[in-house]
């Protein structure tokens, strides 16, 4: 696990959380219990699965068949009866622990949830700096720590056209937004490695498809060193 997300919710809420492509996602419910959860079926595209611990009332969850940037929803039942909706967003980032904290239902003393190491974690690890990162660049939001740099530029990365549409810059880590468009007559595939910065490390990145049509676009999103 590389780290833990933490948001304060009420019944009927929409949460958007990052989803590892690669391994489980684990919700907890402080204070309460994840009982059912439903979704789509699709035999064809984007899906979940997911499975109750019955002992903790965590949710484990796992995208099948998505691309970076791809969203699956569910609608997850609790044992006070609030229902929440969660869009997991696909990215390539490692796992991460995503908290819900229910406002209107009862939950542990907080000082006690300090005492709690994962939850420390929140805010030491250099890893939920990632996940964080990556959640405001797919929703374009600001972030705390973080500066938007005005720093447009275009050019062609082998035959693709890309368009550098946004930076968030921090002290030890920046993250970027592309805009790769096709001009080309046949469905092109997005190489992550031939658009990172010369000379940086990657360390996390998505995009909204593999591939791109003709005459399309699709952003991708990096996370570099600085």
């Amino acid at each position: 696990m590389s780290g833990i997300v933490r948001f304060e919710v009420r019944d009927g809420d929409r949460v958007e959380v990052l989803a590892s492509t690669q391994e489980l996602t684990r919700l907890t419910f402080e204070g309460d219990r994840a009982v059912a959860a439903r979704t789509i079926e699709r035999e064809d595209g984007p899906s979940a699965l997911f499975e109750a611990d019955e002992a903790t009332g965590d949710l484990y969850l796992r995208l099948v068949r998505v691309s970076g940037g791809e969203r699956v929803s569910l609608f997850v039942t609790m044992e006070s009866g609030n229902t929440y909706l969660i869009v997991a967003v696909a990215t390539l980032t490692p796992a991460t622990s995503v908290v819900l904290a229910g406002l209107d239902v009862s939950r542990p003393d907080e000082s006690q949830i300090g005492q709690d190491p994962e939850l420390q974690l929140a805010a030491s690890s250099p890893n939920d700096q990632v996940v964080s990162l990556m959640r405001s660049l797919y929703l374009d939001a600001p972030l705390v720590g973080f500066v938007r740099a005005a720093q447009r530029g275009r050019g062609m990365v082998g035959l693709l056209a890309v368009t550098q549409e946004t930076v968030l810059s921090g002290d030890k880590l920046v993250g970027r937004v592309l805009v790769v468009r096709n001009p080309e007559d046949r469905v092109l595939p997005i190489e992550i490695e031939k658009l990172r910065t010369s000379g940086k490390r990657l360390v996390a990145s998505g995009a909204d498809a593999a591939t791109v049509g003709p005459g399309q676009s699709v952003r991708v999103f990096l996370v570099e060193e600085r």
